[in-house]
């Protein structure tokens, strides 16, 4: 214990680290694993469940190595991720680590700065501290997210949050938070009638429903809080293909109500038409310069 150096090189032939091993090194703030290395412990820093004192800023996932579930919440000054391009077990995009189909995020770094993060639309739900501390102000949540589990996301910084599946199941009143306790003071926006909404108003958040009042991004169509083609894309979709890809469709990318809405850029309130898919397609080639076009 109290080994003083900012990087520690482990040699190659260890495979994991045993518990307290590394107890009040609090000035190591980077690892180096070897390639034998298949499991690290964040516990190794500990000598009992309530001194954590983990300094790293930067990991890098060796192609062996399985981190723990939490870590998050374990490394609370980490900045970067990297990953070895022979790891099997996770993906990183954007410096967020995630499972290797992108089915979950396992650790979003806490001292990564981000204005907005996107959450990819392969992602089904969010665990317990994968977003802990996150420097994030604003999370928009796809459909595809169908759970977020308690205190999954508990982000000082967050300022609003957006949840586009309007079934979306937030467990307790820790699943959107800004620190353990449950507060938060920022917006959760989604659909009228969601469990969003439901979520919000139980525990006395602010709610906004998107597509409504001053909020309305004319022309984002998919409800992702940006106009590009494949807006104009999913208007044409909708259109040619309703059963698909209009409001209810068989399809998990079709568009909604809300959808709908920001997407009648072209003759404001007549409906969907092809027109609209025109004018999205106008603006980005910056021939209008504003939607709905006049």
């Amino acid at each position: 214990s109290g080994y003083e150096t900012d990087n520690l090189i482990i040699p190659e032939g260890i495979r994991n680290t045993a518990y307290g091993a590394l107890y009040e090194c609090t000035k190591v703030t980077g690892i180096t694993f070897p390639d034998s290395m298949e499991y690290f412990d964040c516990q190794s820093y500990f000598s009992s469940v309530n001194s954590m004192q983990i300094g790293i800023k930067k990991l890098h996932i060796t192609k062996n190595l399985t981190i723990p579930e939490e870590l998050a919440p374990m490394c609370p000054n980490l900045e970067e991720i990297t990953l070895d391009p022979e790891n099997k077990k996770y993906k990183l995009i954007d410096g967020v680590l995630y499972d290797k189909n992108v089915t979950h995020i396992e650790c979003y770094p806490p001292k990564k700065v981000m204005d907005v993060y996107e959450v990819p639309d392969t992602v089904i739900g969010l665990y317990r501290y994968r977003m802990y501390k996150a420097n994030v102000e604003e999370i928009i949540l796809p459909e595809s997210v169908g759970n977020l589990q308690i205190e999954a996301i508990v982000t000082p910084s967050l300022k609003r949050i957006t949840i586009l599946n309007p079934d979306c199941i937030l467990l307790g009143n820790k699943a959107v938070a800004n620190n353990l306790k449950g507060e938060y003071s920022g917006v959760i926006c989604g659909y009228e009638g969601s469990t969003a909404q439901e979520y919000a108003e139980k525990f006395g958040f602010e709610f906004e429903i998107i597509g409504s009042g001053t909020k309305t991004i004319y022309g984002d169509a998919d409800c992702d809080g940006k106009v590009m083609l494949n807006d104009a894309v999913l208007v044409m979709q909708a259109i040619g293909n309703p059963d698909a890809y209009g409001v209810g469709g068989s399809e998990s990318s079709h568009i909604t109500e809300s959808g709908k809405i920001n997407a009648d850029v072209s003759g404001n309130g007549d409906g969907l038409t092809n027109m609209d898919a025109l004018s999205i397609q106008k603006y980005l080639l910056k021939l209008i310069n504003e939607l709905p076009e006049q």
